[in-house]
């Protein structure tokens, strides 16, 4: 109750003993409470009382590594909703990307992306956040790809052609490149009928890919307009079905 109910998140931060304290929580909740549905209950009191991303996503980092240790698996899964709902996590790092694992049906994480000023090399650079629950559209769909890649083109071209019916049936394409190259991302880009197109020139390891669990490209998702995750995709062939299936109207 002390640790759930008074204790001072940020005096455990900056007091050194910040990663003994949880795991000494998580040990005692696994190994003497041992009640999964109540350990998700105070971990919920702890999800709202750290406000800050930083500490946040270092705590439930080391929560679960805990519970990994302990084959605490199905105590994981019992927070997985409120972690990534949360809105607080900065990258699925590790052992993290196990939250990733049943995105669908889940809150959509937040899109990351880099803006140069100037020259790449530069590093001249800023990030802002893109919220998936505030893109104001019915539909929206991701697409991660990288230029070059033969499946990647086709799902680009396919989606090129079915644009105008898809922005009719209320769907935002938000494009995410894994490109290292910004002239050739930009070469590809500039076909694209829509407005949206990222990419953090840091390939297959870009925040966004990795929050996204996404291994290989294309890889689709589509969001309602809470940004919750619908649906996961591989080809532009998926989505069509996908669409026909659940009578999506113009």
């Amino acid at each position: 109750m002390y640790i759930t109910q008074k204790m001072s998140i940020e005096d455990l931060y900056v007091s050194g003993h910040w990663e003994g304290i949880i795991q000494s929580w998580v040990m005692y909740q696994a190994n003497m409470v041992n009640d999964k549905d109540k350990f998700a209950q105070e971990f919920k009191l702890l999800n709202d009382k750290i406000k800050k991303p930083v500490q946040y996503t270092d705590f439930v980092g080391k929560i679960t590594f805990f519970l990994t240790q302990y084959g605490k698996d199905d105590y994981i899964d019992a927070i997985a909703k409120t972690v990534l709902e949360s809105g607080k996590v900065t990258e699925y790092l590790g052992s993290m990307q196990v939250y990733l694992k049943s995105i669908i049906g889940m809150k959509a994480a937040d899109l990351v992306v880099t803006e140069h000023k100037g020259k790449v090399e530069d590093h001249n650079h800023s990030t802002k956040t893109i919220k998936t629950n505030k893109l104001n559209s019915k539909y929206s769909l991701l697409v991660f790809y990288q230029s070059g890649c033969g499946p990647c083109e086709e799902t680009l071209r396919g989606l090129e052609g079915n644009y105008s019916d898809l922005q009719a049936k209320g769907f935002r394409i938000i494009s995410l490149s894994a490109d290292t190259d910004e002239a050739v991302f930009q070469n590809t880009v500039k076909t694209f009928p829509w407005q949206d197109s990222y990419c953090n020139l840091d390939g297959m390891n870009g925040v966004n890919f990795r929050n996204y669990a996404v291994i290989g490209t294309p890889t689709l998702y589509v969001l309602d307009a809470k940004g919750m995750v619908l649906t996961k995709l591989a080809t532009i062939t998926a989505l069509l079905d996908w669409i026909k299936k659940k009578d999506l109207k113009n």
